[in-house]
């Protein structure tokens, strides 16, 4: 009966790190979340990003974020499927090192590579963005 009891103490220990896991510091979701989401849940994030910049007008990625070289308006925000981002986010996050940025450092990674960045460009954005992460650490 103890052993039962430890067992599940242990269990909900263990899961309860592994949501907080899927959070930055900053309570801010990561790609273990975006992992963890559901096509439909990835489809209606990527929705919220487009909405949202469209609300906010046509500006430009470059310069309001830390490290974005590659000016990226919201008129060319989606030049591919959505389906095409989804996978491009995916395998952003498949890389270890990229699971601890958050959701919105995948998403402008694929942006910025479905409208053209060169490798550089991209390599630049996810240093600057890994070492913006490890700094608020």
């Amino acid at each position: 009966m103890r052993r039962s009891i430890l067992m599940l103490i242990l269990v909900l220990v263990c899961a309860g790190q592994y949501r907080t896991l899927m959070f930055t510091d900053g309570n801010i979701p990561n790609g273990l979340y975006w992992r963890s989401n559901s096509y439909g849940e990835k489809l209606n994030f990527l929705n919220g990003v487009r909405y949202g910049a469209n609300l906010a007008g046509h500006w430009s990625i470059a310069g309001t974020l830390p490290s974005c070289p590659t000016p990226v308006n919201t008129d060319q925000w989606f030049t591919g499927s959505q389906k095409e981002l989804i996978n491009e986010v995916d395998a952003f996050y498949r890389n270890p090192m990229n699971l601890p940025l958050p959701m919105v450092d995948g998403v402008v990674y694929a942006i910025m590579k479905a409208n053209g960045a060169i490798k550089i460009q991209l390599d630049s954005y996810r240093t600057e963005e890994l070492g913006l992460y490890a700094r608020d650490k």
